[in-house]
């Protein structure tokens, strides 16, 4: 996982990562439309280390460059400090 000069990652917005994450990167395939796709990714195994993302990504000149990454709400309820999205169809 990469962490920012700050020690954080910038897409799950966290200073911190499970153990159980970097071997365990599940996803959905993506949905396209047009230079838009979207698709799920599951980090962890267990349901207290799962973490869900929805990833947008954009078709551009040089290949696929991810537009913005959101939480998945699921079960979790949306906060302020933390967005979140329905899980998409």
């Amino acid at each position: 996982m990469r962490m920012d000069d700050a020690g954080s990652d910038y897409f799950l917005k966290a200073q911190d990562y499970l153990e159980d994450w970097p071997g365990n990167i599940a996803s959905t395939p993506a949905k396209q439309d047009g230079d838009v796709a979207t698709l799920s990714i599951t980090l962890g195994t267990t349901p207290e280390s799962q973490h869900r993302l929805s990833v947008q990504m954009r078709h551009e000149t040089d290949g696929w460059k991810i537009q913005r990454v959101q939480r998945l709400c699921a079960d979790n309820a949306e906060t302020q400090d933390d967005p979140c999205v329905a899980q998409p169809d």
